[in-house]
């Protein structure tokens, strides 16, 4: 993984800067909390009404004195923070291990804002940071909401917020005193206007001395946090699998309490007309332990459909980010020659809108080569097929990041013992794979150039569509139109073209096509068992698996896959620090301790949680 170089000549994994990869970490007193037969569980929803669209059109600049941090990392989901950043501040620094030195570079870790001169007698700053917003078009909006420090516990009680149009002209300002105390890390100020164009944000005061001013996330729009008493029902299904061309993805379903009629269709004063598509959800677990609740992330999910409230309640559906890409075409492959894995994923996030603070690519993919194309198909099936392909797999951690990883460890991270087990575990034996054919395929390019599509369209103006090609791929590729004008930016099986004029045009596109020749590599793993026929797998049409070597590296993880065809399934006390691909040592209805990878676990709270799991034999 590439490192950061942070004070003190220390290093760090970036990708752990974002969390931690597997079984999340707590405090003593919260592991003894999760583990006692008398514990109390909780849970609380942050429910995001946002202006998706404005958030993504909006620009931040600051005021100088900025040190540490960038202001547009302020829009790349810092809320909750992954790590406890030193920094010399008055009464902050611990030195029980839980703090570690924040990079000085923040090209690779976006931690938001932070303002470099403490603040001085009763949280003053003698010269007042400012943020200043502006959207790209004006924008509608209901409100604002803040993220300060919530590791470090410092938040503004004196600031202004001055709200203007795309003429300058003010519309409504807010102005914060120490007599209004705000919620300390979270804060929503709600302001419904039209038209915003931009917003200046000056912080006067903060709640301590000798301390700096941090803000760690800012979004448009209102976030309202449901405890449990207002949460029905929650169910959320995680679930991951070995074999990469499966990439499920995970859901979240949630009834809240609808009897102050909020969510009713028509209530003008209700929030049912703002919601819209990938409004984020995040999920916690609360564990209460001597009076103090810790609460664990359990996700970050996408609002996808929603119900029209009745008297009592009002549902939700929402899925992880993986849904975010099963949404939308790659129409963008190349024709790859050795192009690294990296690379390639990189083309289909961008090419899916995801930013950069909402994913991580293992550096060992920088080593993978592949050859090959990737034929029109949604962005998440492209990086199905790029995992695949790769030997790499994608998990969604419980901050809604995702993440690119190798093959997971195969030590125990922790023991589920029987006081831990609700009953006992059972087992089940997956269908028996013992033969696997891997097609790879060489594509060959034709001298001569080659009609790929011609068609007639309708055009006022300007008109901009993807076209695919008849015969995939090809390179070279031109088009012409019978009147008006063309321009074309091809790829490997489809183009981006714009042609203007008015009326009917035929549009011709020319290429060079490619022929696909195919190849097969077989291996047998072992002979069937007795009572069992043997059944091979074909694994065909995947155009990135293009060469011997490739198709040797899927047949290698095929074999470790379908080897692996013991499964345990456990009702287990719900442990909020699980997460998919974690490895645990658990007994079987025998007693006998093994290894289990959590490849699906299935969360329920009604007042408490429930948590049932399935794990994969590792040995």
């Amino acid at each position: 993984m590439a490192a950061v170089t942070v004070p003190g000549g220390k290093a760090l994994a970036a990708t752990l800067l974002k969390g931690s990869v597997f079984m999340q970490a707590v405090d003593q007193a919260t592991l003894q909390a999760i583990k006692s037969p008398s514990r109390q569980t909780t849970a609380r929803v942050s429910y995001g009404i946002f202006n998706v669209a404005g958030k993504q059109a909006l620009s931040v600049t600051a005021s100088p004195h900025l040190e540490h941090g960038e202001p547009a990392s302020i829009l790349d989901g810092n809320a909750n923070p992954p790590f406890l950043p030193v920094y010399l501040e008055q009464d902050y620094v611990r030195l029980d291990g839980t703090f570690i030195f924040a990079p000085n570079s923040y090209n690779e870790v976006k931690m938001g804002y932070w303002y470099q001169a403490l603040s001085i007698d009763g949280g003053a700053f003698a010269d007042a940071p400012t943020l200043h917003l502006v959207f790209s078009s004006p924008q509608d909006i209901l409100g604002l909401t803040f993220s300060f420090d919530p590791v470090g516990g410092t938040y503004p009680t004196v600031f202004d917020i001055v709200y203007k149009n795309a003429a300058g002209v003010v519309l409504a300002t807010d102005s914060f005193t120490a007599a209004q105390p705000n919620t300390q890390s979270h804060l929503v100020v709600a302001r419904a206007l039209d038209a915003v164009k931009s917003m200046d944000i000056t912080i006067h005061r903060i709640n301590a001395p000798g301390r700096y001013f941090k803000m760690m996330q800012i979004d448009i729009g209102v976030e309202e946090i449901f405890a449990a008493g207002d949460i029905f029902a929650l169910q959320i299904e995680e679930e991951t699998s070995l074999k990469q061309e499966l990439l499920p993805q995970n859901q979240c379903k949630l009834t809240l309490q609808n009897a102050n009629g909020r969510f009713y269709l028509e209530n003008p004063q209700g929030i049912y007309g703002y919601l819209q598509r990938r409004q984020p959800l995040q999920i916690e677990a609360g564990i209460i332990a001597n009076g103090q609740t810790t609460y664990l992330p359990l996700g970050t999910y996408y609002l996808k459909e929603w119900q029209a409230a009745n008297d009592l309640q009002a549902t939700f559906v929402a899925y992880d980010i993986l849904n975010l890409l099963d949404s939308s075409m790659f129409y963008k492959s190349q024709i790859y020659q050795n192009t690294a894995a990296s690379a390639i994923l990189g083309q289909i996030m961008d090419s899916a809108g995801i930013t950069a603070s909402l994913y991580s690519i293992d550096s060992g993919l920088q080593s993978v080569f592949l050859s090959g194309y990737l034929p029109i198909m949604s962005h998440k099936e492209a990086l199905a097929e790029v995992l695949l392909a790769s030997g790499y797999y994608a998990k969604v951690d419980r901050h809604g990041f995702l993440r690119i990883i190798p093959f997971p460890q195969t030590e125990a991270l922790d023991t589920l013992t029987d006081d831990r087990l609700l009953g006992k575990a059972s087992e089940s034996l997956d269908d028996l794979v013992n033969e696997v054919a891997v097609s790879y395929y060489k594509l060959q390019s034709n001298s001569g150039s080659s009609q790929l599509y011609k068609g007639e369209l309708t055009v006022t103006g300007s008109l901009q569509l993807w076209v695919p090609y008849s015969q995939a791929p090809a390179s070279n590729v031109t088009a012409s139109v019978t009147s008006g004008s063309v321009s074309i930016t091809p790829y490997a099986t489809a183009a981006l073209v714009t042609v203007t004029g008015n009326g009917n045009i035929t549009l011709t596109l020319q290429g060079n096509s490619y022929e696909i020749m195919e190849a097969v590599l077989n291996r047998k793993f072992s002979n069937a068992p007795a009572g069992e026929e043997s059944n091979q797998l074909e694994c065909k049409e995947h155009y990135l698996i293009g060469d011997t070597a490739t198709a040797q590296r899927v047949l290698n993880n095929c074999q470790t896959s379908f080897n692996r065809r013991f499964r345990q399934h456990m009702t287990i006390w719900a442990d909020p620090r699980y997460e998919l691909f974690d490895t645990v040592a658990s007994p079987n209805a025998f007693g006998e301790e093994g290894l289990r990878m959590l490849e699906k676990l299935s969360w329920q709270f009604n007042g408490g949680w429930q948590l049932t799991a399935e794990g994969v034999k590792l040995s």
